[in-house]
């Protein structure tokens, strides 16, 4: 959609998923650009970025959150205040356990969240709602679910 891109990697390509490996090559196809982040350095300041897009925990996200992600998310929250640039998490914010809805600490923060086929009943949990944002279901070719916004 002609917006500047940076796709940052939090772990070895090689210890990917398969599915997740999949959509990495897809990326380098498309000649995304794609850095990784060994947990120590930094990221870019705010003023250089308008939009996070979370995507790097999913549904299966067990507690604790790991040391560096715990940094990222702080950084990021950081540049956030600092510019007002906004985080949309893909299917649910990164550090929030979706069965019960209670996030780990450090979890990040979204203003909005475009979830997955169908509302998730962690949404529901007073927990969560500090972290989701506006939430709107979006599909990925199955139908949607009857919720549609929350």
């Amino acid at each position: 959609a002609g917006q500047e891109l940076l796709i940052y990697e939090f772990c070895d390509p090689e210890g990917l998923s398969q599915d997740a490996a999949i959509f990495r090559r897809v990326c380098l196809k498309l000649g995304l650009s794609m850095v990784p982040w060994d947990g120590e350095g930094s990221i870019p300041r705010s003023k250089e970025v308008s939009c996070w897009i979370d995507g790097v925990l999913g549904t299966g996200f067990r507690a604790p959150l790991r040391g560096d992600l715990v940094r990222l998310f702080g950084m990021i929250d950081a540049a956030r205040q600092e510019s007002g640039a906004v985080v949309i998490a893909l299917d649910c914010p990164s550090g929030l356990a979706l069965e019960d809805g209670v996030p780990a600490e450090g979890a990040l923060r979204a203003d909005a969240t475009l979830t997955f086929g169908a509302l998730k009943s962690g949404f529901n949990s007073p927990e969560a709602s500090s972290l989701i944002g506006e939430v709107s279901v979006i599909g990925l070719g199955a139908p949607l679910g009857e919720c549609g916004e929350r």
